[in-house]
């Protein structure tokens, strides 16, 4: 089990970016500025819980406006008792492609049995 730490980056499109994170991520428009601004989390979510499908679909929307090029996420992993603050964030950080990878293993398995 592990979680998965989102921090918004910058974007040309400043309206639009914060729109579309208001809609995966449910946060308020003055918090998502203030994370953009100050590159701390916005949101975290604990993968393979109970509510998995509903986490891996706001990753997946996120991965998407990422990849639409609305603006720059990083994404790190930490364990679940982890701090964002005290991980090290060069080997902390997933790269889009590898977040895509670890969330379809996760449902071939499930779908496998």
């Amino acid at each position: 089990m592990s979680k998965i730490v989102v921090v918004p980056g910058t974007t040309a499109n400043r309206t639009e970016y914060i729109s579309r994170l208001r809609q995966v991520t449910n946060q308020g428009f003055a918090q998502i500025k203030t994370c953009i601004e100050s590159g701390m989390p916005l949101v975290q979510w604990e993968l393979f819980l109970n509510n998995h499908d509903e986490v891996a679909k706001k990753i997946t929307a996120l991965l998407d406006i990422q990849n639409e090029g609305l603006g720059d996420i990083r994404f790190y992993e930490l364990m679940p008792d982890e701090a964002f603050e005290d991980c090290p964030l060069a080997t902390c950080e997933v790269t889009p492609s590898a977040l895509r990878g670890i969330l379809a293993k996760h449902a071939d398995e499930r779908d496998r049995l």
